[in-house]
Parts: C-alpha cells; sequence; structure tokens
C-alpha cells in the first residue's frame, strides 16, 4: 500500500484576515511573505531547512493520497 504524501500550509495567527506564507525563510532575519490567497501559499513538506516562529504561525497540514501525484511524460509516436 502507497504512503499519503503529507504537506503542510503556514498561515499567520490574526485576528482580522487570512495570511499564508509564500516563501521559504531559512533563517530568524529573512522576510516572510504573505498572501491573504490560499493557493499562493507555500506548502511545506518538513524536509526543507526553512525558520518560522511557530509562536505566531499555526500549520495546516493537507494529506495526499499517493496516487495524487502522478509522473509524466510526453511521447512522440
Amino acid at each position: 500500500m502507497a504512503k499519503d504524501i503529507i504537506t503542510y500550509v503556514i498561515k499567520a495567527k490574526t485576528d482580522f484576515d487570512d495570511l499564508y506564507i509564500s516563501n521559504k525563510p531559512i533563517d530568524k532575519k529573512s522576510t516572510i511573505k504573505y498572501s491573504n490567497y490560499i493557493g499562493d501559499a507555500r506548502e511545506f513538506d518538513g524536509t526543507e531547512k526553512s525558520s518560522i516562529d511557530m509562536t505566531r504561525h499555526k500549520a495546516i497540514k493537507k494529506v495526499y493520497p499517493a496516487s495524487y501525484f502522478v509522473d509524466t511524460e510526453e511521447y512522440n509516436d
């Protein structure tokens, strides 16, 4: 049985708007860029080296069935 693919979208803890991280901050001094459109949110799979202060953010877990990601190739016959 294939394993599910798990990623996370990081959302700022705010009362006024939904703000999602749209870049990959690599250290605590990096600028974090936000978008209020979830489609712009960057997905993290836990293997990246990123630094996010999670006291100001929360993670939203996204689970995809393994069959969701399919390798495609174009064939020219």
